[in-house]
C-alpha cells in the first residue's frame, strides 16, 4: 500500500474550536477530492494544534499534479477564511518554546552552530513524504535525527 503525505504548518497553535471547524471543512473537501475524475482516498489530521497532515492512499488512484495543486490551494483558501496563517514555505519549522517557529533555511546552519537551536529541538522534516506507519508523527523529528544533523 502506497500512501503519501503533505504537511502544512500554521504560524501559531489553533484552538479546539478552530480545529473542529477546520476539520469539518477539510473533510468536506477531501470527500470530494479527485484526480482525473477518480475519487482519492484521503484523510486529514492536525498534530500539536499547529501541524496539518494530509494523507492520500495511492494504492488505487494516485494524486496527480493538478489534484495536488487543487488540494494545496483549497486548504490555503479554507484557512485564509478562518484567518489561519501558514509558516513561510521556504522556512524550516523548528519547535521553540512549545511552538513551531519559522527559521529561514539559509540561517539554519548558523543557528545550530551558534547553539541557538539544539540537537534535541523538534523540527518538521518535509522530506518524509512517504507514510511508513500511519498514525505516527514520524515527520516530526529531533534535529539530531533529521537531515539537518549534517549541521551538528
Amino acid at each position: 500500500m502506497s500512501k503519501k503525505r503533505w504537511i502544512f504548518c500554521f504560524k501559531s497553535k489553533i484552538t479546539d474550536g478552530e480545529k473542529d471547524i477546520l476539520m469539518s471543512e477539510l473533510s468536506a473537501f477531501l470527500n470530494s477530492w479527485k484526480a482525473h475524475g477518480a475519487s482519492l482516498t484521503s484523510s486529514a489530521k492536525i498534530h500539536m494544534q499547529q501541524v496539518l497532515e494530509i494523507i492520500v492512499d495511492e494504492s488505487e488512484v494516485s494524486a496527480s499534479g493538478c489534484s495536488i495543486d487543487n488540494m494545496a490551494k483549497s486548504i490555503k483558501s479554507i484557512c485564509q477564511t478562518k484567518s489561519i496563517e501558514f509558516l513561510d514555505e521556504s522556512s524550516v519549522p523548528i519547535m521553540i518554546n512549545n511552538n513551531f517557529t519559522e527559521i529561514k533555511r539559509s540561517n539554519l546552519k548558523n543557528e545550530i552552530l551558534e547553539q541557538k537551536i539544539l540537537p534535541e529541538n523538534l523540527m518538521i522534516d518535509f522530506s518524509s513524504i512517504t507514510v511508513k506507519s500511519e498514525g505516527t508523527e514520524d515527520f516530526i523529528k529531533e534535529i539530531k535525527n533529521s537531515w539537518a544533523k549534517a549541521y551538528l
